[in-house]
């Protein structure tokens, strides 16, 4: 088994093989929904953590400071029309804030929110996501098949009163913008030989 050399690439890479090569199955067996967010919460996680946080053990920032550029670039660009959600059409993606989450999650005025637009850059939708992620706080919408994910991120994480951020998508978008993902993750340019093809890997 040989070590990851650059594992905010190899270990996304891997993610989206994973994914390619197990939807469909998933899909046949009632558990795609269950495999994308699974592979959703470690491939969205691990590079943005290493590459945003300064305090990152692993010092990914300072190592890999070309890489850490471009994805803050992307990260500060707005949503529509970004890398990971290229053209004009907002599909179904919402952006809002809610206040209360004291009722059921069929019961939030998540329908009153308006798609994602100008305002919105990819870092409020992929922290958004990413907090959602990293502490379970994720819903669901449709019944009996799940149409739309709720993803929940508090304001101050420590004052829950001040109410949350919120994404809502369907699957088919949250997919098909984590293969984005994938794809930007993968053009980020690291130093010469840090970065192997994942094949040797295991």
């Amino acid at each position: 088994m040989s070590s990851y050399k650059a594992f905010i690439k190899c270990f996304p890479d891997r993610c989206g093989k994973l994914l390619d090569l197990y939807f469909k199955d998933a899909e046949q067996k009632d558990l795609e929904i269950t495999l994308l967010l699974s592979i959703a919460t470690a491939a969205l996680i691990v590079p943005f953590g290493r590459l945003t946080e300064e305090s990152h053990p692993s010092g990914d920032r300072e190592k890999f400071v070309n890489a850490k550029n471009a994805l803050d670039a992307v990260l500060a660009q707005k949503f529509i029309g970004s890398s990971l959600w290229p053209g004009n059409s907002t599909g179904s993606w919402k952006f809002g804030l809610l206040n209360n989450i004291d009722s059921e999650p069929d019961m939030w005025p998540v329908d009153e929110f308006t798609g994602v637009g100008e305002g919105e850059i990819c870092n409020d939708i992929i922290k958004t996501l990413r907090n959602a992620l990293a502490h379970g706080n994720i819903f669901f919408r449709g019944n009996p098949c799940i149409d739309r994910l709720i993803f929940l991120s508090r304001i101050h994480h420590r004052k829950p009163e001040l109410g949350y951020r919120c994404v809502v998508v369907t699957p088919l978008d949250l997919k098909t913008m984590i293969n984005k993902w994938f794809m930007m993750i993968n053009d980020l340019k690291l130093p010469e030989g840090f970065f192997e093809n994942s094949s040797t890997f295991e």
